[in-house]
């Protein structure tokens, strides 16, 4: 403690070994509205100095709009995310899970319907409408893409690095196609002369799924640009000097003496 106050005392930074972290990258929404030059859906999700509606309270005007009341920022979050990222209206019409997944302001809105369907339908709508026209507009392109992807698509990031992403169909060891919540059992295979187990062994196909694609290619492109932020911030965190960086996610921490390079790096890395 004394060796590190003396140089304190000399106007020196030492590394005193204590980490000081920011969540440094910003959410899908946002990244979304700046990919199509939403200035106010970027701004609703975080890209402002100034105060306006967030993201959430945007969906729950247009859902106002739509008939559906009483509906706060926590009770509407899980469903902005769940419909940003590709989920359908038939999500909304499984009352079971939402209870499950205690999502009661949900369920109150679809029991209140006088046709579960057409309410889910409803309300998936009012939410998608928030994200604005730019981002719809985006998200509707993809749609011309069905029954158009060969199976792997790719895109160069502007540092060099190649993403591609597979669209072919996978199944597990009963021959049941993979979905989100498909069961992968684990398959132990033996002979005479070894044991191997394949962990959650899923068998690829040459059959295309490009509902995936239309669902969720836009999200894979947000996704990559996300990764390249933060690659961005850790090369930007090199080139300053920081000495010691850890990564976690979207947060990143450094020396305490280092935070003003931290600041820095996010700020050059957008």
């Amino acid at each position: 403690a004394a060796l590190i106050w003396s140089e304190l005392v000399k106007g020196n930074r030492p590394y005193i070994g204590m980490a000081v972290g920011l969540d440094a990258k910003c959410s899908g929404p946002q990244l979304a509205a700046l990919m199509c030059g939403d200035s106010r859906i970027a701004a609703a999700c975080g890209m402002s100095l100034e105060q306006v509606s967030d993201a959430y309270e945007l969906a729950i005007e247009e859902l106002v709009k739509a008939g559906f009341t009483n509906f706060t920022r926590s009770g509407v979050k899980k469903s902005y995310m769940g419909i940003f990222y590709g989920q359908g209206f038939a999500a909304f019409t499984d009352l079971a899970q939402l209870e499950k997944d205690e999502q009661w302001e949900v369920l109150a809105a679809m029991k209140n319907g006088h046709d579960l369907e057409e309410t889910a339908k409803s309300f998936h709508k009012a939410i998608s409408k928030s994200f604005g026209p730019a981002m719809n507009q985006v998200r509707a392109r993809f749609k011309n893409y069905q029954g158009n992807v060969a199976g792997k698509t790719n895109h160069m990031m502007p540092d060099g690095f190649l993403v591609q992403m597979d669209y072919k169909m996978k199944r597990n060891i009963h021959d049941v196609n993979i979905d989100f919540n498909t069961p992968l059992p684990d398959v132990t295979v033996s002979t005479p002369n070894f044991t191997h187990k394949f962990i959650k062994l899923s068998l690829r196909t040459s059959q295309v799924k490009t509902d995936d694609f239309v669902r969720n290619g836009f999200v894979n492109m947000i996704q990559a640009t996300d990764a390249l932020i933060a690659r961005l911030i850790i090369v930007h965190l090199g080139r300053l000097g920081a000495q010691h960086v850890i990564a976690v996610h979207d947060c990143f921490r450094v020396n305490v003496t280092e935070m003003h390079l931290l600041e820095l790096a996010i700020i050059n890395a957008y």
